[in-house]
């Protein structure tokens, strides 16, 4: 089954934003052209539903938070339940960053520290699993966004279908329908340049003590790269959009 982006095909997405400094992007922006989007931010008082409801699908953004954090995300613990029940559902998941630490901890694997800080377009690679997966399938990988510190081991029923060298686990599907990538494939230019302006103005607390490994050369490197890889990024977003939002429509038919 084929859904074209730019056509409206009734499914509603439900938005979970853990912080306004990493919005939708571009996976939100092209879900909404084939669907309808319902944005939460529990951090300014949205109240999670108990179950997936009308909602035909579940998109969990990123976040300065630390995903064992259950002070700074006191609805962590709902918002991995909800996840759960998602994919009892049947209607697929997509965790992106903070979103897939989380959906990891949901299946039985805690986030924990890497010890470093991953930031900027790193290429990354396609596992065999990837291959025959009908949301990565026949989907060119180019160098993806990174900024994060904490990893996390996959859950024992997931799969890994993108791997990494500094931190392995890149994206994986656990359960049937529900899918975690740790790089930020959401970003457009404005965004990517915003949080590298924000590390170098040292506006990023929870970052600072990674300060000394990206001196102001590193950081020239990385915002040197930014106009480059986005068009890459863009388009890989645009795939996974479109294939995650199929899956959505072909599950709901088959319930």
């Amino acid at each position: 089954m084929s859904i074209f982006m730019g056509q409206d095909t009734g499914l509603n997405i439900l938005v979970i934003q853990n912080s306004d400094e990493a919005p939708g992007g571009v996976f939100v922006e092209k879900l909404e052209k084939g669907g309808t989007i319902t944005t939460l931010n529990p951090q300014e008082g949205d109240f999670l539903p108990d179950e997936p409801g009308i909602y035909a699908g579940l998109v969990v953004l990123g976040g300065p938070q630390h995903g064992v954090d259950d002070g700074a995300g006191f609805y962590f613990g709902r918002l991995m339940e909800l996840m759960r029940r998602f994919e009892r559902s049947g209607k697929p998941v997509m965790g992106i960053c903070l979103g897939c630490q989380l959906l990891a901890r949901a299946h039985g694997k805690s986030p924990y520290a890497m010890g470093s800080l991953e930031m900027g377009f790193v290429q990354h690679e396609i596992t065999a699993f990837a291959l025959k997966d009908p949301v990565l399938r026949r989907v060119d990988l180019p160098p993806l966004m990174e900024f994060h510190e904490d990893t996390f081991d996959l859950p024992e029923s997931a799969v890994l279908l993108i791997r990494g060298d500094a931190c392995p686990n890149q994206g994986f599907r656990v359960g049937q329908v529900s899918y975690g990538f740790q790089f930020h494939f959401e970003v457009n230019l404005a965004i990517a340049k915003k949080w590298v302006t924000m590390f170098r103005s040292k506006n990023m607390d929870t970052y600072e003590k990674y300060r000394a490994q990206f001196d102001a050369q590193t950081l020239n490197e990385i915002e040197g790269k930014l106009d480059t890889y986005i068009a890459g990024s863009e388009a890989f977003c645009e795939r996974i959009a479109e294939n995650w939002l199929a899956l959505a429509s072909r599950q709901r038919l088959i319930r």
